[in-house]
C-alpha cells in the first residue's frame, strides 16, 4: 500500500516534495520541523497531513479530554501547523486530517485556509485528496457546524 505522500505524487502532474516532520503522531521530536519549513517555503502549494492513528484511538479505547492528545490533535502537530502557516502566510496551505473519530480542531479551523477531512482514507486515498487539492472537486458530503459559539 502506498503512503499518502506517494499516492498524491502519483496523482499529480506537478513536482511533489515530501518531508516527514514528525516520526509518529504522538512525537514531541521537533527536529524535523526545519526541513519541513524549508520545503514549505519553497513550494507553490503546501499539503500538510495531520492526524491520529490506531496508537491514539480505536474500538474500545475512546479518547477523553484527559487522554494524551485529548480529543484534539497532539500538541506537537498543532505546533507544526502554526509554524508552517506562519512561514507561508501567502501560500495555499491545505491541511489534510487523517483520523477515524472526533477531532477538536478549533485553532486549525480559525487559521488554516483549507481543511480536508480524509478520515482513514484506505486504499484509494489519493483520489479524493488529489481532487480537492487540485480544485477538480471540492464538495464534502458532510457539514461541520460550530456548536461552541
Amino acid at each position: 500500500m502506498q503512503t499518502l505522500a506517494a499516492a498524491l505524487g502519483n496523482a499529480s502532474t506537478a513536482q511533489v516534495t515530501t518531508v516527514k516532520a514528525l516520526p509518529n503522531v504522538l512525537s514531541n521530536d521537533t527536529s524535523g520541523f526545519a526541513p519541513a519549513l524549508a520545503a514549505a517555503k519553497d513550494a507553490d502549494q503546501v499539503v500538510l497531513y495531520l492526524g491520529i492513528d490506531g496508537s491514539v484511538e480505536g474500538e474500545g479505547r475512546d479518547r477523553t479530554p484527559d487522554s494524551p492528545a485529548g480529543v484534539g490533535l497532539p500538541p506537537t502537530q498543532i505546533a507544526l501547523a502554526k509554524a508552517v502557516l506562519d512561514a507561508c502566510p501567502s501560500k495555499k496551505v491545505v491541511v489534510v486530517l487523517i483520523n477515524g473519530g472526533q477531532l477538536s480542531i478549533d485553532w486549525l479551523s480559525a487559521n488554516a485556509p483549507a481543511i480536508v477531512e480524509a478520515w482513514y482514507p484506505g486504499t484509494i486515498r489519493s483520489l479524493p485528496i488529489d481532487f480537492v487539492c487540485s480544485s477538480r472537486h471540492g464538495n464534502d458530503q458532510f457539514t461541520f457546524h460550530d456548536i461552541c459559539t
